[in-house]
């Protein structure tokens, strides 16, 4: 007499087993990119936020004369340009015009443009970190964490 065995087989099983590591992987792979978009969008919204705020303080500038408006340490010539950690190169060439002067901006500075430290992503920072080199006069913010060295250009 044979026995008729109603049991799950050990290729169903196998095949279970794939299909599910199969979906799992899809899963994992949609959620990467859904992180690295988020922290790209973020970086470009910090970007966002610093451009907007060097260009309220420039067009004070423009009506006060009042130097003090311009925060940062003044950046003279491209030698002058702080090192990136990666070995990159400012793309930054225009330092002919005085009218057109780059700033090295830290993490002090951000509050003095009256960026609140909570908005942006300044976690172990300190305050002598670099964070941005911008340009008031024509709106040019560049960063260098993240290694995002693009710049936004009113």
């Amino acid at each position: 007499m044979i026995k008729n065995n109603n049991g799950i087989t050990l290729i169903a099983l196998i095949i279970t087993i794939i299909i599910l590591l199969i979906i799992s992987a899809v899963v994992i792979k949609g959620s990467m990119q859904g992180i690295n978009e988020t922290q790209s969008n973020k970086a470009e919204s910090e970007l966002k936020m610093v451009q907007h705020s060097i260009v309220e303080r420039y067009t004070k500038y423009k009506l006060t004369k009042d130097e003090e408006l311009l925060v940062g340490d003044s950046i003279e010539n491209s030698s002058a340009l702080p090192t990136l950690s990666d070995g990159n190169t400012w793309k930054i060439t225009s330092f002919d015009d005085n009218s057109k002067k780059y700033y090295n901006l830290k993490i002090g500075d951000l509050d003095k443009l009256g960026l609140n430290n909570d908005n942006l992503d300044t976690t172990n920072g300190n305050a002598n970190d670099n964070l941005y080199i911008v340009n008031y006069y024509s709106g040019e913010v560049y960063s260098y964490k993240n290694k995002l060295y693009k710049s936004f250009e009113q």
